[in-house]
């Protein structure tokens, strides 16, 4: 727990500089991810991280995956991502492969991979297009702003003008 509290700032800066459109930023924080342990643990799931570090120990490059005992056929991967500096290099489709040779030999009942990606990350689409990775399906993500809201109920709060039909 003690490494994985120091990942938490570097995961959450890997993200923030991936492409993923408008949006609030994802962040990686240590609670979150102990409640996640204590569930994998209740149901028997594993957690799995290939990352590289530099030689200053920072991190360089991070894949990881999670594989559920409830879906043992399936692996869900979540993150590939690489530091700025690390880019161009091939680290991401190498972090990607060793990611999944790891589960390949730990779980060889895994049949399928999931995983998503923003429509604007041309890299690891472009990676997992090469991997054999194919769109099932496509899930959008909406968000509104508390003006836009706020506009919206005070527009549905003014009464409606009487009609002026005659009945």
């Amino acid at each position: 727990m003690d490494r994985l509290a120091e990942l938490m700032g570097p995961f959450t800066a890997i993200v923030d500089d991936m492409p993923q459109g408008a949006g609030p930023s994802l962040r990686f924080e240590l609670q979150a991810h102990i409640t996640w342990y204590e569930e994998m643990d209740r149901i028997g799931s594993e957690h799995f991280v290939v990352m590289l570090v530099d030689g200053r120990n920072e991190v360089a490059a991070v894949c990881n995956a999670h594989w559920d005992a409830r879906f043992p056929d399936r692996l869900f991967q979540a993150l590939t991502g690489v530091t700025r500096p690390w880019r161009g290099k091939g680290l991401a489709k190498a972090m990607k492969a060793a990611m999944l040779e790891l589960v390949h030999t730990r779980h060889l009942e895994v049949q399928m991979i999931i995983t998503s990606n923003a429509e604007m990350n041309a890299p690891i689409l472009s990676i997992n297009q090469r991997l054999g990775f194919a769109v099932h399906r496509c899930n959008g993500q909406y968000q509104l702003d508390r003006q836009a809201l706020r506009d919206f109920l005070a527009f549905r709060a003014t009464p409606a003008s009487p009609s002026t039909n005659a009945h």
